[in-house]
């Protein structure tokens, strides 16, 4: 019985001392673009302005009902007829 938990006891010391390093679960995505490479051409930049006038066409925001709500909030956007 001494001998069994001697070797449970090598055996689980073996495995919590050759677990993963630190490095190897911070790896980068080389996939990612990442403000060191992304900016550097022209195609870049205009990828990047896309995406921040890509938010203003999400229904809701801008191309469905925002130039009503403005018009709601004035005068015109209600009736003055009894």
């Amino acid at each position: 019985m001494k001998r069994i938990n001697i070797v449970i006891c090598g055996l689980l010391a073996t495995l919590v001392y050759t677990s993963c390093s630190h490095d190897l679960l911070d790896i980068e995505n080389p996939n990612e673009p990442t403000t060191g490479t992304f900016w550097k051409t022209e195609d870049d930049a205009q990828k990047g302005l896309d995406a921040v006038y890509s938010r203003f066409y999400k229904e809701g925001t801008w191309m469905r009902w925002l130039s009503f709500r403005y018009d709601l909030g004035s005068d015109e956007g209600w009736s003055t007829s009894p």
